[in-house]
């Protein structure tokens, strides 16, 4: 059962569907077993078509609701898309800076993201490691942090070792870094912040299941409203 819940919703969800289709993305997602690298390249394909920045403010191609939002991704993992395109997602929803929401709407910018709050701020430095970032190998940044404070990384800043994944579709590595807080773009919510905004989009991931399980589409209506 789909979430959408009014004709334009459908709408939206059937030609996501139908594009991913065209794309070949269980290929994709198979080729790219053992070698994630092929991955980043779908950055750019999700950014034609809008996929990450339609709940972002209309300069950046949105001014869709979170509901809208919901439905994409919805359509984009039935349709099996790989890439990072929930992590990115979640990031220029929660990044409000003008120079990252840019680089997302071109598909330049892909963000990788670690949840466990492991980082610590000395004095004019972020440092730490974190061991698991979703999207982390083939992303351009990270959204990583500690329990209060969390920042934007650029990727070329920090070590990531890669790690395996039974989600092929998806990437995943350790990071390690010691980088100036003066070089990194500071997000202004704390690590429950993250953690609420992922869980409601990552529901929408995984709606199908979530259906099947029960979940009437008005009670995930509410949820990301």
């Amino acid at each position: 059962m789909p979430i959408g819940i009014d004709d334009h919703h459908i709408e939206l969800a059937e030609s996501l569907r139908a594009w991913a289709k065209g794309q070949s993305t269980t290929d994709a997602v198979r080729a790219a077993e053992g070698s994630a690298e092929s991955l980043a390249k779908w950055s750019g394909k999700v950014a034609e078509m809008g996929l990450t920045t339609i709940a972002l403010p209309e300069p950046f191609g949105g001014g869709g609701s979170l509901l809208d939002q919901a439905v994409a991704l919805e359509a984009a993992a039935y349709g099996l898309v790989p890439g990072g395109l929930l992590s990115t997602t979640l990031a220029g929803l929660l990044v409000d800076d003008v120079d990252l929401r840019a680089g997302i709407a071109t598909g330049e910018i892909t963000v990788g993201v670690g949840l466990l709050p492991s980082l610590e701020v000395h004095e004019d430095r972020l440092a730490g490691a974190v061991a698991a970032v979703a999207d982390a190998p083939t992303g351009t940044h990270v959204l990583v942090g500690g329990a209060d404070r969390w920042f934007v990384v650029p990727v070329s800043m920090v070590t990531v070792d890669p790690g395996m994944t039974p989600d092929l579709s998806r990437s995943v590595g350790s990071v390690t870094l010691a980088v100036p807080l003066a070089h990194l773009v500071e997000v202004d919510v704390d690590a429950a912040g993250v953690r609420r905004l992922l869980v409601r989009l990552a529901a929408a991931w995984d709606v199908s299941r979530a259906s099947n399980d029960g979940l009437a589409q008005e009670e995930f209506a509410t949820l990301v409203a």
